[in-house]
């Protein structure tokens, strides 16, 4: 027998085995980028639910009339901490962009001067409130702009987005 049939024999396993170990490899790299990019886009999106209810339950909260004050704030404050957004907040900053983390917090702060509006003054027609909301949507499109931009998610925004955008100025 000839070696050099053996050898080419060899040599061709060899050359099968890598190509095959490679595009395993190649393979389980787009796998795991993809999955990396579907958990980023469910944090994102819970993110922005619980930013979302938690003013829709504060403003439920500026409703009840039959709370005083120092109950009200307990109950704005609540409404905060159940929508769990503090605990989104966390999970944004593991994975989102230092750009991102930056907007996340400044969409959480302007939620909380919703909550502080509505402690001062119940009154949803009131100027500090709508004050206060419109700087929440504000930073709520600029977080959602970017959002998309960290998804690579391309077409047009949210046709409100420039309203809003120009809500908080």
């Amino acid at each position: 027998m000839e070696w050099s049939t053996i050898l080419g024999t060899i040599v061709g396993a060899i050359v099968g085995l890598i190509s095959v170990f490679l595009a395993d490899h190649l393979r389980w790299r787009r796998e795991d980028k993809s999955q990396l990019l579907q958990a980023r886009q469910q944090v994102y999106v819970d993110f922005l639910a619980a930013l979302s209810k938690a003013h829709s339950e504060m403003r439920s909260v500026a409703f009840r009339g039959e709370l005083s004050d120092t109950e009200r704030r307990n109950a704005l404050l609540e409404a905060i901490d159940a929508s769990g957004i503090w605990r989104l907040r966390q999970s944004v900053s593991l994975i989102g962009s230092r750009q991102l983390m930056h907007e996340v917090v400044v969409a959480a702060r302007k939620l909380e001067g919703v909550c502080e509006a509505l402690s001062l003054d119940a009154d949803v027609s009131s100027d500090r409130y709508i004050k206060a909301r419109n700087k929440l949507w504000a930073a709520n499109a600029a977080l959602r702009e970017s959002m998309r931009k960290d998804l690579g998610i391309a077409g047009d925004p949210d046709p409100d987005v420039h309203a809003y955008r120009h809500l908080g100025n």
